[in-house]
């Protein structure tokens, strides 16, 4: 695992609060294993807005997408 790129703390609307940090992984081996979400992908960067997620992942997805971060 590499560097921490961002970390966010956001309130939702029902007060419930959540901190999320991201790192960086510059190689990855394996398959996705995937615990949680109905669907798990690669796409290319600029795509990832079109994707729903949630109000905390936002901003970041916004930044990644735009170039901003990584």
């Amino acid at each position: 695992m590499g560097d921490e790129v961002a970390r966010i703390r956001h309130t939702y609307n029902g007060g419930s609060q959540v901190e999320l940090r991201f790192f960086l992984v510059p190689k990855y081996r394996g398959e996705l294993e995937n615990r949680i979400f109905r669907d798990v992908r690669w796409v290319e960067r600029a795509k990832l807005p079109d994707y729903g997620f949630l109000d905390a992942d936002r901003e970041l997805v916004q930044e990644i997408a735009a170039g901003k971060i990584v």
